[in-house]
């Protein structure tokens, strides 16, 4: 018999996934909005494009992330 784990949230709260953000260097023209807005998440590569932390957006700058994302003059930001 196998048994499994059930997860109750209380009412009204949801379960939380990680975020995570990718530039597509092919599209990204080095405008810096996104650098400068969220440096935490955003930094200069080798090829002087903007480049995401390969690993999980903090969530205190879930937000601005998404915000930088909306915002890029080229769509080149995906956060998912």
């Amino acid at each position: 018999m196998k048994t499994r784990a059930v997860f109750i949230l209380p009412l009204g709260q949801k379960e939380e996934k990680p975020v995570k953000a990718a530039v597509d260097p092919g599209l990204c023209i080095s405008c810096g909005l996104c650098v400068s807005s969220v440096p935490t998440v955003f930094s200069w590569g080798d090829d002087d494009k903007a480049q995401a932390i390969t690993g999980d957006v903090p969530q205190a700058d879930e937000h601005e992330t998404k915000v930088a994302a909306d915002n890029c003059p080229t769509e080149a930001i995906s956060v998912e």
